[in-house]
């Protein structure tokens, strides 16, 4: 019960950051003004995601976000199956809960590399539900948006593991295991898959669990996806074992990174970390424990 009402208080405590951080809308601005500044911001999405979520993007993108999200708006594919083999505290989650909306925003423009369908999976049910609940709240409370965008909340579908705005973009949120059908919206198949922090300690000890996990990925959730239809996959995760999910899917990706606290020279993959905090955290944990959670190094 305590850790439920922790998790109330800090998801109460992101809706007053929401609506603080994105206050100042132009109320005043021209129907023509708007939709020339929203077309630049959705034409440039390092600007958009640092003008909707100011609260979420404080911090200057590192260069592996920037190759990652120009990867997907550059590809010619017409799906993509995307990796980052990627270390702790590097926001992985965060920044994909500010791409999916924007992604999704692009299709009220109908613009190319726009998604309507998002399923965003973790571990657990819970988990992913809690990922999905922040993205909900931006839709809900982030004056900017609303302000270019319109409402998007709806009295019908509207819950921590499932919404469909008012435009009709749908996101759903699945657990590890979990049956993906009905996933479907308006016969429309899911056209955007997020996979978030889907590993776990035990299950990569048993090769058994694994190779069940393996199959409801890429035999139950992967065909969810149209075959002719455009779509992007992503999976997100550090390495935790040398047969883990990650390493797995990894391999199958077309663009695929490995992105570690630390560079080959020592120094932070992102400038947001100091080096001197990167070694205190290290040297707390010890060496078999940081190469796995750091450096995607399992031993």
């Amino acid at each position: 019960m305590k850790s439920r009402q922790q998790l109330e208080k800090r998801f109460e405590a992101l809706e007053k950051q929401i609506k603080a951080s994105t206050a100042d809308v132009a109320i005043d601005e021209s129907p023509e003004a708007r939709r020339v500044r929203v077309a630049a911001l959705l034409d440039d999405w390092p600007r958009f995601l640092k003008y909707y979520f100011p609260n979420w993007a404080s911090s200057e993108f590192a260069a592996f976000h920037l190759r990652g999200g120009n990867a997907i708006l550059t590809s010619k594919k017409k799906k993509m199956f995307f990796a980052w083999m990627i270390a702790r505290d590097m926001a992985k989650t965060t920044f994909w809960q500010m791409f999916a909306i924007y992604l999704t925003c692009r299709s009220l423009y109908n613009l190319h590399h726009s998604y309507r369908n998002v399923v965003w999976w973790s571990k657990t049910f819970d988990q992913a539900s809690e990922m999905l609940r922040a993205i909900r709240l931006q839709f809900e409370y982030n004056q900017r948006l609303l302000n270019d965008f319109g409402t998007f909340k709806t009295v019908s579908i509207w819950a921590d593991d499932k919404f469909v705005t008012s435009q009709g973009i749908s996101f759903r949120a699945l657990g590890k295991g979990q049956s993906p059908r009905g996933t479907k919206e308006d016969e429309k198949r899911p056209d955007l898959i997020i996979g978030d922090d889907f590993d776990d300690d035990e299950e990569v000890l048993n090769d058994i669990r694994l190779e069940k996990s393996y199959q409801w990925i890429m035999g139950a959730l992967w065909p969810t996806m149209d075959v002719s239809a455009h779509a992007l996959f992503v999976v997100l995760n550090n390495k935790i074992g040398e047969r883990s999910l990650m390493a797995r899917l990894y391999e199958q990706a077309d663009y695929k990174e490995t992105i570690n606290l630390l560079d080959a020279n020592g120094n932070p993959t992102w400038k947001r970390h100091s080096k001197e905090d990167c070694q205190y955290m290290i040297s707390k944990m010890g060496t078999l424990l940081a190469e796995r959670e750091y450096f995607n190094n399992p031993i």
